[in-house]
């Protein structure tokens, strides 16, 4: 077992909690249990905590310690002579860095044991501690570009866009982090992984300081409100929300009756679980039938985890499609763009676990031409949406996009928007109140937006 921490007994042992409930779940987490893992006694785990109780009850607070201390300890190692945007491509190297070495742990830490109060974050929009560990660093980083750029941070800038502005950071770094652990980008190498991270924090931190000089970030409340109001006329073509629970016997069911409830027992398991969970014999189980009778319904694992993808993939590009047929014909393609992120936002904080399943079961491609230089058309339906829209955007503001340019200012868009959504529906910020989701989610927008403007080619654009 890697441990990352073991500087003292009391680490070793709440590591190795930790690795117990991310594998089988907090009601496998025993003193037994940890002592074996952890190569301890029994009784040198109690002499650290009375019960397991106890320990289940400090993981919260180690779970923050532990992505804190990681965090320091990487921008401590920078060298001195470090200039401020290096340094904050240090720490969103170190943020990656975190979820990418221990992929196994990523979906326990951040979905089920790290937590944002609204207290917390209501502090940090006044500009004060909000003593969670993790907000006031990522804020007292960004906080740093305003000093480098002689800035008076709630005089010249309000506490609120500095709060704002952080967790736009925040998310773009942890959407990166989010695909490529759980989400499609865990197919590509780790090499190309580690290159997407760093052209896009570069377009991102650059970004931010271009914002910090001209004090100015375009707001984009109002027209998202606006596909925000229309998205409320969509009626999906059947309620995703099915109560499978209450089934007793599967086998009674009518036959598209019981495969819809397959499908529904199988995004659960990718969403809490991952897509490796998806299986018949696991969805067999919850329903005690045979594995057959499941096969009768869904053939295999692969189908199985195909419809996962397809199914949850579908709902959100619904939404999208809804929004963008409300649209004028000479629409730009800015405002399909925030179509599509509003479809993306809602789908997420109203069916997190549904969302969570999107993310897990795609498995489309990522490259925007084929082999023979024609569009791609192996990827997911609302990827390949932001796709074409990212690209029709470049050529508004003067470009004809080359495809990397396209590739890496999609995955910026990309990163912004998905994290936004984990960290609203599944991650930190899941208890945070849904309008002030939501008006970060506007806020984190316009700076994944913004940074379409971001070292182009050649000359200087119109604003996209």
């Amino acid at each position: 077992m890697h441990f990352l921490y073991e500087d003292s007994l009391r680490e070793r042992v709440l590591e190795s909690a930790l690795h117990i409930g991310a594998a089988e779940g907090d009601e496998a987490i025993s003193v037994e249990s940890v002592a074996k893992l952890a190569d301890l006694s029994a009784a040198q785990v109690l002499a650290e905590f009375p019960d397991r109780e106890a320990i289940v009850r400090a993981i919260p607070e180690y779970v923050t310690d532990r992505k804190v201390k990681f965090l320091e300890e990487t921008l401590d190692a920078a060298p001195g002579y470090a200039d401020l945007f290096t340094k904050l491509t240090t720490f969103t190297e170190a943020y990656y860095e975190y979820a990418e070495r221990e992929p196994e742990l990523f979906r326990y830490l951040f979905e089920k044991k790290a937590y944002v109060f609204e207290d917390e974050w209501q502090a940090l929009l006044q500009g004060n501690l909000s003593y969670n560990r993790t907000l006031d660093l990522i804020y007292e980083t960004i906080a740093l570009i305003a000093t480098e750029e002689k800035i008076q941070v709630g005089s010249d800038v309000c506490f609120e866009s500095v709060a704002k502005l952080s967790v736009a950071t925040l998310a773009t770094v942890h959407g990166m982090a989010h695909l490529s652990v759980l989400g499609v980008l865990r197919h590509q190498h780790s090499v190309v992984r580690r290159f997407n991270l760093r052209e896009v924090c570069k377009a991102l931190i650059g970004t931010l300081f271009k914002a910090a000089e001209s004090l100015e970030m375009s707001s984009l409340r109002d027209p998202m409100q606006d596909y925000r109001a229309m998205l409320a006329g969509f009626v999906p073509d059947r309620d995703p929300a099915l109560d499978i629970s209450a089934i007793e016997d599967l086998q009674k069911l009518p036959a598209e009756r019981a495969r819809m409830a397959v499908m529904e027992r199988a995004i659960q398991l990718a969403a809490r679980d991952g897509l490796k969970a998806v299986t018949i014999e696991n969805v067999a189980e919850y329903f005690e039938v045979s594995d057959v009778f499941i096969a009768s319904l869904v053939d295999n694992d692969f189908v199985l985890r195909e419809s996962v993808d397809q199914e949850t993939d579908c709902e959100l590009e619904a939404r999208s499609l809804y929004l963008l047929e409300q649209l004028p014909e000479d629409a730009s393609a800015v405002d399909k763009l925030l179509c599509v992120a509003v479809a993306y936002f809602d789908y997420a904080v109203t069916y997190p676990e549904r969302y969570s399943a999107c993310i897990a079961a795609a498995s489309g491609s990522v490259v925007p031409l084929s082999a023979d230089g024609e569009e791609q058309t192996k990827m997911g339906v609302s990827f390949a949406l932001l796709m074409r829209f990212a690209r029709e955007a470049l050529r508004e503001a003067g470009y004809e996009p080359e495809d990397r340019l396209v590739y890496i200012k999609n995955f910026t868009l990309w990163a912004g928007a998905d994290g936004m959504c984990h960290l609203a529906s599944m991650g930190e910020f899941r208890g945070i109140d849904l309008e002030e989701k939501w008006s970060i989610y506007y806020f984190v927008t316009g700076v994944v937006l913004a940074t379409f403007a971001y070292d182009l080619p050649g000359k200087q654009p119109q604003t996209v």
